[in-house]
């Protein structure tokens, strides 16, 4: 379904979007295979053009299967689209797995209530992040 919202949309990244990809890089120590599901996840928030209107779309991809864990759309790039993504992909794991979910250094991701919920869960971030908890 995303795959199908999502073709053929004129995508603007940022210069901090940019740089997603070799931050994952050094993160990750140039490392995007998993053995198993649910050991890494990569997120970040993308904004684009349809018909005229931003969107923001936050996904998280399983590294092993290359699969949609979760998503969120809205118009505007708000910390709580970032946090009922996190509750709906957290509903399909336990607690305490050790999963790896890295991200960029946006401000989404170094919010403290972001940084509580994946405490909370016992997910590692994935992203250098200074917030004290």
């Amino acid at each position: 379904m995303v795959a199908s919202i999502l073709d053929g949309l004129e995508f603007n990244h940022t210069a901090e979007a940019c740089r997603l990809h070799e931050i994952f890089r050094g993160l990750l120590n140039r490392d995007f295979h998993a053995e198993k599901p649910n050991q890494k996840w990569v997120t970040d928030v993308t904004e684009f053009s349809l018909f005229g209107e931003k969107l923001y779309l936050s996904p998280i991809l399983d590294l092993h299967s290359r699969d949609l864990v979760s998503y969120t759309i809205s118009d505007r790039p708000v910390l709580g689209m970032v946090t009922s993504m996190l509750d709906k992909a957290f509903e399909k794991i336990p607690d305490d797995t050790g999963l790896i979910l890295h991200s960029d250094q946006g401000w989404q991701y170094q919010h403290k209530q972001y940084q509580r919920m994946l405490k909370k869960k016992g997910v590692y971030s994935g992203s250098v992040v200074k917030t004290k908890i």
